[in-house]
């Protein structure tokens, strides 16, 4: 999966001297947008907004990643998390661009089939460049997302009452699609190799007869064995 980058945000954690801090994410937490991808990363670069993400996710799935997991972005607030508060120090926070579509004044916000896969990647994916398979690079898991203390969540469950998103049109069950549904890997145990080679009963061999018959035993096995070792 391709991601781009996005540079030139001056909104992360900065220690005394203005290098980088750092972080090890605890927990990731989801954000929507509240306009389109051009607008949100226009805020994000903007010099007085003081707010940024990690990353920030198109409507058609397309990865944007603005800094590395290690920084320390601007995206939670006042927040709490298993009763650790200010949760920007300790987490890893992913902006999905959202749709409201509300008829009245109301808030329905929508994400798309490309989101969650993508979503999907950044958390379990196995690319080894990129932004991907973050929750098993940080231990996180899938049980009960979407909770206050799960390790992945929403800024609402962090920050309630004051926040609310993702919201109720999020669905966390896709959180855990691609983890469930792929094949953990299992040892399969050395199967023994079965010789079928048998002379006839009574019948009268001298030594290279039985040396020729051990070569085509031999060859069967490690014929066997090449076959059984093979990868498609």
């Amino acid at each position: 999966m391709l991601w781009k980058k996005i540079t030139g945000c001056p909104h992360y954690g900065k220690k005394d001297d203005g290098s980088p801090r750092t972080q090890t994410p605890r927990c990731i937490i989801l954000h929507y947008t509240s306009g389109s991808f051009v607008s949100a990363r226009s805020w994000f670069l903007h010099q007085d907004s003081y707010v940024s993400s990690h990353l920030l996710i198109e409507r058609d799935g397309g990865v944007n990643e603005l800094f590395a997991p290690e920084y320390v972005t601007w995206h939670a607030g006042d927040s709490t998390w298993r009763e650790r508060r200010w949760c920007n120090g300790f987490s890893y926070g992913i902006e999905l661009v959202a749709e409201n579509e509300a008829e009245d004044s109301g808030l329905r916000f929508t994400f798309t089939e490309a989101q969650y896969g993508t979503l999907r990647e950044i958390l379990w994916g196995t690319q080894a460049e990129g932004p991907f398979g973050l929750a098993d690079r940080f231990g996180l898991t899938a049980e009960a997302a979407g909770t206050p203390d799960a390790d992945i969540l929403g800024h609402e469950h962090v920050s309630p009452g004051r926040k609310s998103d993702p919201g109720p049109l999020f669905d966390w069950s896709q959180i855990a699609q691609l983890k469930a549904s792929r094949p953990v890997p299992t040892e399969v145990p050395e199967q023994p190799v079965e010789i079928t080679e048998q002379l006839p009963v009574n019948q009268s061999i001298d030594n290279t007869s039985l040396f020729v018959k051990l070569l085509v035993v031999i060859q069967r096995i490690l014929g066997k064995l090449k076959r059984d070792n093979h990868v498609s």
